[in-house]
């Protein structure tokens, strides 16, 4: 039978194929060979090629009736197969259990489709040509400056009011406790103030809390003022209240830099940088053989994955960790911070506070820090605190952290780190003897702790090894624990055995040990369970000393019960609590609140239950409108507007001018669905931070509609929303033929990749040509444009082709242009 052979929507060839009831006897080679996969066949219909990046094996071999792929083989008697000269036939449903897909065969339509295009190189080059149009199309954003908004200082504006409310015990209302914080934007800063209980409702103490915060990001030597409440500059984070000075970004940038990875292979490979499964970089091997990609460097963990793609066919994976610390500064940059204030932590028995603090990026790799705390105190003599950070990595991998606090603490610390699966941690930190210090804790000597986390298998994710030990000396005694735990996944059941031991050794007394053993269980939710028992998450927690009591029994059961409830039952006993304490919690997370409803029953005694709720009332002043949030809102931030059809092209929305609803509006990670109204919001942005507003294309529902700008960046105020409308504009449409001039006549040029440039912006779209040469390409704003030919289309066929100049016109003139035509002649000097 003659069949059409297809690879999901990718590509098809016809070619013939053998009935045998419902299924087809397929040509292997020619299913490869459409697939794109090189293989060797010999005269024998025995089939072997290397698989995909782990140049996993595939046999065919009729002589020994078998199919492999790996560790996977299927059968294939002499009555499933038909061998010619030039082909080997095998079933349909063979070769799909062999490579774990789909084959459909549709002898009503004479097709056969083989549906996991990735299963085959060329579901993989669809996928390297996916992701590096979405690299070119950033590349091309970048390029194209977005229209940016200044930052807004309004003398007053907004309203933010969260409040939260616990009732507990056998008095709710005596027993519980409130917060309440109202905020607004004041001289374009943040202006908050707060009261909340002081232990029990029920006993009427309070305290109150209030600040105003500004932030100028584009001035160099100031960036940051706080007024009133807050916390302290330095490496020592405690509370204070008074003022803060600071010339550190407000919000640290999380891109710290750039990091060169160079390497060798052969000449002809291209090499392509992954991160976090998306395109960063591109590179290809000089004639030497050697390439260099600089990588983007944020703070953290930067895992890379590089694959590489030889001339031949060949696939090389590998993949490297690029590794930065928090307090790690860009090379030269300098932050100073300066705090002066009262104490509000009765416990330091301390008056009032200060801290002045440098922070200095010496080189790429070493940072440094130093400052001086100061506390003035009560009824003890007051303390004066010097310090040195330095922070240096001298390779990737490691990382060193030593930093001295005069008179007070000295602290080492060493972290490895050569990949995600294996990293190793130490640090030690020795104080001094000091009776009455202001800064550690009295009567503390030293403290240690070291940890390796090991995963062997690094495509088994959920197995692997952490062992944590940690001690602590006091004039009292040393405290040491460790921990040795394992993790393993199968399905949907992950298991988590432990075991830990704890040593207690006090002066003069017998030291006391414990050995326990553990196991924390997880169970993520089965569908196959039914409708019911199909949406339970499961938590399983026991713990038994070696050789004596039991210690902990906890089970949990949590299922939703629609959007935004879920509801929690658990069963536990701890040592020492007679018999049995059943629990049971409802959660609500909607739009404009937050609330949770927990029940607990001992054995003995009575039940108890509590209700906390927790919210945000939002006000825009803009338009008067009252929103609701779950909380807490206070020092947040949001955007509002509206989306419509700018018909006279002024960027703003004019009575009469059409709104467009259903339109998905990008604001950075956050994004809102404008309602039939045009109208959108979205709220929970961060104050004094650039975000960059986009229209999500795909949500248009007319083709002949596009965004009028590219993306929006605006800096956002503090306890209030900002209005940006987002303008669409009504596009045409270009069409058009690429013709070659011949001796017969114009011909049409199929199958030609085409460049449309819009002259103004610098902003490219690709298409091609159809089978009569002919093109067209949609939502083409009015402009100037270029359309050229892919210079190594040319190139590959020896042809020339001027630049195409034109106009696209308006909607009312028609939109777009028509009756292009580019003509190839060939090039100068060519065959």
């Amino acid at each position: 039978m003659l069949v059409e052979l297809q690879i999901d929507h990718a590509t098809s060839r016809t070619v013939i194929a053998y009935r045998r009831g419902a299924d087809a006897l397929i040509p292997v080679t020619a299913l490869l060979d459409l697939g794109e996969q090189g293989f060797r066949r010999d005269p024998g219909g025995r089939i072997e090629a290397t698989m995909g990046v782990g140049r996993i094996p595939l046999v065919i071999d009729p002589a020994r009736d078998t199919m492999r792929l790996g560790l996977r083989g299927v059968a294939l008697p002499a009555a499933d197969r038909v061998v010619t000269d030039s082909e080997t036939y095998v079933p349909a449903s063979s070769v799909a259990t062999l490579f774990d897909t789909k084959i459909l065969v549709n002898w009503q339509d004479l097709t056969v489709t083989f549906m996991d295009a990735d299963k085959l190189p060329i579901g993989l080059r669809l996928e390297r040509e996916t992701a590096q149009e979405a690299f070119n199309r950033r590349r091309a954003a970048e390029l194209e400056r977005p229209l940016a908004l200044g930052a807004e200082h309004p003398t007053w504006d907004g309203l933010v009011v969260d409040y939260s409310v616990l009732a507990a015990g056998q008095q709710p209302l005596a027993g519980g406790g409130y917060t309440l914080g109202v905020g607004a934007n004041v001289l374009g800063g943040s202006l908050a103030v707060g009261a909340q209980s002081v232990g029990p409702t029920g006993a009427g103490q309070a305290e109150g809390t209030g600040s105003w915060t500004g932030v100028w990001e584009d001035q160099r030597w100031l960036k940051e003022v706080r007024l009133g409440d807050g916390y302290a500059t330095g490496p020592e984070t405690r509370p204070e209240r008074g003022v803060m000075l600071t010339n550190a970004p407000y919000l640290r940038p999380s891109l710290l830099g750039a990091a060169a990875y160079a390497g060798r292979l052969d000449s002809g490979w291209t090499v392509e940088a992954y991160s976090a499964g998306r395109l960063v970089a591109i590179d290809s091997t000089d004639p030497r053989g050697a390439f260099a990609i600089n990588l983007p460097v944020s703070y953290g963990e930067n895992p890379v994955d590089f694959l590489a793609y030889g001339p031949g066919g060949q696939i090389m994976q590998f993949n490297q960790t690029y590794r930065t610390l928090n307090d790690q500064l860009p090379l030269h940059d300098f932050e100073y911070g300066l705090t002066l204030g009262q104490c509000p932590a009765p416990a330091l028995n301390c008056r009032a506070t200060s801290n002045l603090d440098l922070h200095y990026g010496a080189t790429e790799r070493l940072t440094l820090r130093a400052g001086l705390d100061q506390f003035w105190r009560d009824s003890l003599s007051d303390r004066t605190y010097p310090y040195v950070t330095v922070l240096y990595a001298p390779i990737n991998a490691v990382a060193l952290d030593l930093a001295g606090i005069g008179n007070s603490a000295a602290t080492a610390s060493v972290q490895f780190e050569p990949s995600l699966n294996l990293q190793a941690t130490a640090s030690y930190t020795a104080y001094t003897t000091d009776s009455a210090p202001a800064l550690p804790v009295a009567g503390l000597r030293s403290m240690w702790a070291a940890s390796v986390f090991l995963r062997p298998i690094p495509s088994a994710g959920f197995f692997f090894f952490n062992a944590q030990a940690t001690g602590t000396t006091t004039t009292s005694g040393t405290i040491t624990n460790e921990i040795l735990q394992g993790s393993v996944q199968a399905h949907e059941v992950r298991l988590e055995p432990y075991v830990r031991f704890q040593e207690n050794a006090a002066p003069a007394s017998p030291t006391a040990t414990g050995s326990y053993v553990g196991l924390d269980a997880f169970v993520l939710p089965h569908p196959q369970f039914g409708q019911i028992l199909g949406a339970v998450w499961l938590r399983l927690h026991l713990e038994q000393q070696l050789a004596g009591a039991f210690q902990a029994f906890q089970l949990y059961l949590d299922r939703p019960l629609s959007a935004g409830l879920r509801v929690e039952l658990g069963i536990g006993q701890q040592i020492g609590t007679p018999g049995m304490t059943l629990t049971a919690a409802l959660t609500s997370n909607l739009p404009s609140a937050r609330a949770i409803t927990s029940v607990t029953r001992p054995a003995v005694g009575p039940a108890t239950a509590s209700q906390y709720i927790q919210g945000s009332v939002l006000w825009d002043r803009t338009n008067g409108s009252v929103r609701y949030a779950p909380g807490p809102s206070l020092e947040r931030s949001g955007l509002t507007g509206r989306v419509f059809i700018d018909e006279n092209g002024n960027g703003r929305w004019d009575p009469g001018e059409p709104v467009v609803g259903g339109v998905r509006v990008l604001v950075s990670n956050s994004s809102a669905i404008s309602d039939s109204t045009g109208a959108y919001r979205v709220w929970d942005l961060t104050p004094f931070d650039t975000v960059t507003v986009m229209v999500d294309s795909l949500s248009l529902d007319s083709p002949l509609l596009v965004p009028a700008f590219t993306a929006v960046t605006l800096v956002l105020g503090p306890n209030r929303f900002r209005t940006v409308d987002v303008p669409l504009e009504r596009a045409g449409v270009v069409e058009g033929q690429v013709l070659e001039e011949t001796p017969s006549g114009p011909v049409g040029v199929p199958s030609l990749p085409l460049i449309l440039v819009n002259r103004r912006t610098g902003s490219q779209r690709r298409l091609g040509t159809f089978s009569d040469g002919a093109f067209y390409v949609l939502g083409v704003v009015p402009g100037d444009y270029e359309l050229r030919v892919d210079d190594r289309a040319l190139k590959g066929l020896h042809m020339a082709a001027a630049p195409l100049h034109f106009t696209a016109s308006t909607a009312a003139n028609g939109g777009g242009a028509s009756g292009l035509e580019l003509v190839l002649t060939p090039a100068p000097g060519g065959k």
